[in-house]
């Protein structure tokens, strides 16, 4: 990873990379990401291989899973996406031109996977080499970070800012809204993989400096009681620290103690400069945190509640309709 920097055009702004990623179960994690800093932007993407619709072995392939070959395709097919176009103003960078290069990544795997070894699951449930994806490319536009994202599935891009967390993409997932998805458990209605056309969403925003682009897999969160809980454990372990790499260490573990399945985040933290100033932008809200949504406050008012008052920031880039929840407004398309 890199310390916080300074450099040319985007690299005057982007103060670091920040990664995070674990396997459950080690050399058979069906988590990937990439990541890439350029003088005109930045990229980072998470992606999330489908375990139990991709769960044939494939025998020219070392025996792994199609989620662990897909995660890992099309996560390699994203990165070579952007080194190409990073630094040429290019209008390539847009939704089908990213579309067909994932499409024919699949397909390498597809053609070269060999013999399917036999599984015990049958079914439509089964998929050829399903992943999530969460892609947020950035760059600088008249002092303002814009940012253009990517997705399939219920892998995320958000971005983190001293007045609190908000998502900018929107999960596959049918009529449930970030909190009730986790107990509820919905069903992802669109993936990448090789069975079937999938939809590549996009949508582009403009946010004022500073801020923290994010990219992760569910794994960060779907574990977490709420969405106020994966924003106030990102804070606290921030400012529990001295340094970047200090921060990383210290939330894989907790992520690791937390999460039932493979995790990965990355983080593009934009116009701070230095660590201790990039800390304390978050003090306060901490500290809000805890005085209006930790669980043993204000122990009169449901979590529910408590998710009531938060979803209106937390959603304040997305547009009515989402997930059949009434959200603000989007800045974006797709």
């Amino acid at each position: 990873m890199d310390e916080m920097n300074s450099g040319a055009s985007f690299l005057e702004y982007a103060d670091c990379i920040i990664t995070v990623s674990k396997e459950k179960i080690p050399g058979e994690g069906e988590d990937s990401f990439c990541y890439l800093l350029c003088e005109t932007g930045g990229m980072i993407g998470a992606f999330d291989g489908c375990g139990g619709a991709g769960a044939r072995h494939y025998e020219n392939c070392r025996n792994k899973t199609g989620a662990y070959l897909a995660s890992r395709a099309v996560s390699g097919a994203v990165f070579h996406w952007f080194e190409q176009n990073c630094n040429t103003n290019s209008t390539e960078m847009q939704t089908d031109a990213l579309k067909k290069t994932i499409v024919e990544s699949i397909k390498v795997c597809k053609d070269n996977s060999g013999q399917q070894k036999r599984t015990l699951i049958k079914g439509q449930m089964l998929k050829e080499f399903p992943t999530t994806a969460a892609v947020a490319v950035c760059s600088m536009l008249d002092g303002m970070l814009e940012v253009n994202c990517f997705w399939a599935g219920d892998s995320r891009c958000y971005i983190l800012q001293g007045d609190g967390l908000a998502q900018l993409t929107k999960d596959d997932v049918n009529s449930l809204d970030a909190f009730h998805n986790l107990s509820e458990d919905g069903t992802l209605q669109n993936l990448i993989s090789a069975s079937k056309e999938f939809d590549l969403h996009y949508a582009a925003f403009r946010i004022s400096l500073p801020c923290v682009l994010i990219a992760s897999t569910d794994g960060c969160f779907s574990y977490l009681p709420s969405p106020m809980a994966f924003e106030q454990l990102l804070i606290e372990k921030l400012l529990s620290v001295k340094k970047v790499s200090e921060f990383e260490e210290a939330l894989c573990e907790e992520l690791d103690r937390c999460s039932g399945d493979d995790f990965t985040f990355l983080a593009i933290p934009v116009g701070y400069g230095t660590f201790e100033q990039f800390q304390e932008a978050f003090r306060s809200r901490l500290k809000d945190l805890r005085d209006q949504y930790l669980p043993e406050k204000d122990s009169g008012i449901s979590l529910e509640e408590k998710w009531n008052r938060y979803k209106n920031h937390y959603y304040q880039y997305m547009k009515s309709g989402v997930n059949d929840v009434d959200l603000p407004e989007m800045q974006g398309k797709e």
